[in-house]
């Protein structure tokens, strides 16, 4: 009876203990805008698929608008801080996050993954044109490139 007892004490303190690491990844992710993130950046794929295809009637995307939520992405990406990070982690990244340097790093950090886009894509533009030209040096090269994929 008393290892039974023990058993289920264990069992309900490693539950209680799942719960508050739980409840600490919400708020970190509450904290970061990991959600909004997401969805921002699906909104802007919406924007490119309305101009490639203006044909399509403005409901369709307002439609596709509504559903996307912050909160799916959220709840596919809590499997991952539970994974990588252990409780005292997440207590850290609440701490910085409610920092002022976290709360700015909050505010920009969107226009600083945009503008890291542009310079990645110069980047490798970039290398690509070194690449090709190195070909076309060394006779490897016979063939228009292909063209280079757009992000």
């Amino acid at each position: 009876m008393k290892k039974l007892l023990l058993i289920g004490s264990l069992f309900l303190y490693s539950l209680s203990f799942a719960q508050a690491k739980n409840e600490k990844i919400r708020e970190l992710l509450t904290l970061t805008g990991a959600g909004n993130l997401g969805a921002t950046y699906a909104k802007q794929i919406l924007t490119h698929f309305k101009s490639a295809y203006p044909s399509v009637p403005e409901k369709v995307w307002i439609d596709f608008s509504n559903e996307i939520k912050a909160s799916d992405l959220e709840d596919l990406i809590f499997p991952l801080y539970h994974k990588y990070y252990t409780e005292k982690d997440i207590d850290d990244l609440i701490v910085f996050y409610k920092s002022p340097v976290g709360i700015k790093t909050t505010k920009i950090l969107p226009q600083i993954m945009l503008e890291s886009q542009e310079a990645g894509k110069q980047w490798g533009s970039k290398i690509a044109e070194k690449v090709i030209k190195k070909l076309k040096e060394e006779n490897y090269l016979q063939d228009p490139p292909p063209p280079l994929p757009s992000k």
